[in-house]
């Protein structure tokens, strides 16, 4: 899917795949985010989380986010239940 914009082109990829993320923890809940990914065979550093929220699927609570790297944009979901986390999408965009 593309997504146009006045000076930027989106290639958004729907991608589903276990991934490995490092977490900085925080005894505030709310400042607990992921800061590196570890995605088919590369390293991306976490520049800003642009995007968080909770919500449940019957009974296991997921938490989903929105992370910028220098590269691309990613949207993780971890599940509370398992500890695990998947990569969803990943948005890459391009000069106009």
């Amino acid at each position: 899917m593309l997504v146009a914009t006045p000076l930027l082109i989106a290639m958004i990829q729907k991608v589903n795949v276990p991934v490995k993320v490092l977490l900085k923890s925080d005894p505030d809940p709310k400042k607990t985010l992921p800061v590196r990914i570890s995605w088919a065979n590369r390293i991306y550093d976490v520049k800003r989380v642009t995007f968080h929220h909770e919500k449940y699927e019957g009974r296991h609570l997921y938490h989903e986010f929105f992370v910028e790297t220098n590269e691309i944009v990613m949207r993780l979901k971890f599940n509370s239940s398992t500890l695990s986390w998947v990569l969803m999408e990943v948005t890459d965009y391009e000069s106009d």
